[in-house]
Parts: C-alpha cells; structure tokens; sequence
C-alpha cells in the first residue's frame, strides 16, 4: 500500500510536516499537514513518543517488561491487564469468533517456527519446519483456551503475537494524537495501515494507491476516500520466501501452521477502525475470497481481493471508491 498524491495541491498557507522512520518493527511515515510549523513538529514527537511507549509498554513480545511479555512468560498464571490492553484483546477475540479463528493471535509459536522475517529475500539457510515440531506448536495455538476477564491466563508454552493487529492499533492511537492536536489534515502509514485524516483546503478526495501484488513498483488501483477512515493491506509479496518455486510468505493459517493458500495473493480493507481494519486484513487473506467478502460485510468494512489468477473481488462499498486510473 502507498500513498499517490498526485494531482494534490495546497493552499500557501497549508505546510507539509514529513517524517519517515522505523518503528514497531516497520517502517512509519507521517504527513501532516498544517498552517502552524512549531504544532506539526510538536505533534510529529508526541506520535513517536507515543508508538515507543505502546511498543515497550504494551504490545512487544520481544521488549522484557511489556503486557504481552509478561503474558508470554506467565508460565499459565494469571497476569493482570491495563484497561486498554483489556479492551484491545476482547476486540481481538470478537473477530477471532467471527472469522472461526481464522485471526488467531496465539499462533505466536508457529510463527516463531517458521521465521520468515529473517530469510525474507534472502532464502539461504532457509529449512522447511520438521512436521513433528510443527505439529507440537500448533498444539499451543488457540484463542479459545485462553480465559480473559481483567486478568488474563494463558497455558504454559503458548504465545501471543500481536503482528497482525498491532499496526492498526498504532494508527488508532494516532488518530487520538491528531485530533487532540487538532491537525487539519494527515496521512499516515504503519507498515501496510494507514490513517487518513480530515480534509484538504482544495476539498478533493484522498488517493490511495493499492500496490500490484505481482508488478514490483505499480499499482492496482487507487482508492478515493474521504478522511476519517484506515486502510490496511495484507498480501503474500510482503515477506516471504520461494524455495523451489513454491511461495512461503508470513501470514500463517492458524487451522494448518502454514503459510495461508486461500486462492488470494492479496486483501485490502477500508474500515473505521485501525485495528479492524488490520485484522481483517488477515483474517480475509487466512479465509480468501468467499468467506472472507462475507466477514467483511459482517463487520461493516469494505474489502478488495485479488486471486492468484489476478481476479479481483470487491464488496459494492469498495466499488465506489475504486479507480482503475488517475485523471
């Protein structure tokens, strides 16, 4: 996914206040734009600030201290939560029910099994998991064996792995940050979640261009949308691997420790929501194109698939934001 603001101008008075730097494991980009310099670069802090203490605090597996590490290495005892912890994993759960555990954060394990981030691009070394060691880790994989009230408590040997919803969260997070400061206008990217954020001065409609899954550096299409709104893509050409032809890409298929075969390469999701919007993503791409048209139409989200065979698939909400080509 990636922005296209072809065609956009401002007004003088309106600034663009730009940065682009890692963070949660991706790369972030935040454009505001602004009448007032001294608030975009203020605001700009106030968003990092906020991403690294969400990371470390919050949703890291990997940082010692935060929620989900302490959950992770509970050893079965109940572990309390923070209220917004709390409230994140039970929106988590209502769509892993919803979606029949086609989102499932506890894959952690599998995930772990596999390791496509490191070899990603670069396959060497790269070993196909034993089946006997990826049958064990999907032994501790289940939403459903988790008991959750304001503490949470977990068998021993699972482990919880926000991945696949943690860029949406960011972006929520963000757009409290925005409207606090009151910026008139944004577009923010979290690895494949975006925010788009409040109106321009010439009153046209945000671009988005949907990347090709299978055309290194063109697009699909391009969406317009108004602001208020995320979009998250999840596709099988992010990270992965090919080993004798065969594509081993990142988002695992809860069901079978695998990377997902669902018949599609690649799912975008329009939503209200950061975190919906990114879980969908997932959970659409683990269900593919039938099912997962109908989770996204359950959910009030609009969703754009494209197969392996390059069909492509849209829920009639997104065929009115949907453009082929920029005028």
């Amino acid at each position: 996914m990636a922005v296209f603001l072809g065609g956009c101008s401002f007004a003088k008075k309106q600034q663009l206040v730009s940065q682009t730097y890692v963070s949660m494991g991706t790369v972030v980009g935040v454009n505001l734009y602004v009448e007032d310099m001294e608030l975009g670069e203020e605001t700009q802090t106030l968003i990092a600030q906020e991403l690294t203490r969400l990371e470390d605090e919050m949703l890291s597996y990997r940082v010692e201290g935060s929620e989900i590490w302490e959950i992770n290495h509970s050893g079965g005892e109940p572990v309390q939560l923070s209220d917004m912890l709390y409230r994140y994993l039970s929106d988590i759960w209502e769509l892993s029910e919803k979606s029949g555990g086609a989102l499932d954060v506890t894959v952690g394990e599998v995930t772990r099994l596999w390791n496509i981030d490191t070899y990603a691009g670069s396959p060497e070394g790269f070993a196909l998991p034993e089946e006997e060691t990826l049958a064990a880790a999907l032994e501790n994989v289940g939403y459903e064996k988790i008991v959750m009230k304001q503490s949470l408590t977990m068998p021993r040997g699972m482990t919880i792995d926000l991945g696949a919803v943690g860029k949406g969260i960011a972006c929520d997070v963000i757009q409290d940050i925005l409207e606090e400061q009151r910026i008139p206008a944004a577009v923010i990217s979290v690895g494949g979640s975006n925010l788009i954020w409040g109106k321009k001065e010439n009153g046209l409609g945000w671009m988005i261009g949907v990347t090709h899954p299978r055309e290194e550096g063109t697009y699909l299409g391009y969406l317009r949308l108004e602001g208020g709104c995320f979009v998250a893509t999840s596709g099988d050409y992010e990270r992965y691997v090919k080993v004798d032809g065969e594509r081993y890409h990142h988002i695992m298929d809860p069901d079978t420790g695998y990377p997902a075969k669902s018949g599609v390469c690649s799912v975008t999701i329009v939503s209200d929501s950061g975190l919906l919007c990114d879980a969908l993503s997932t959970a659409c791409f683990v269900l593919g194109k039938n099912e997962g048209v109908k989770l996204a139409e359950q959910c009030g989200a609009e969703a754009l698939f494209v197969e392996e065979d390059g069909t492509v698939t849209m829920t009639e909400g997104m065929k009115k934001l949907w453009l082929t080509e920029v005028k």
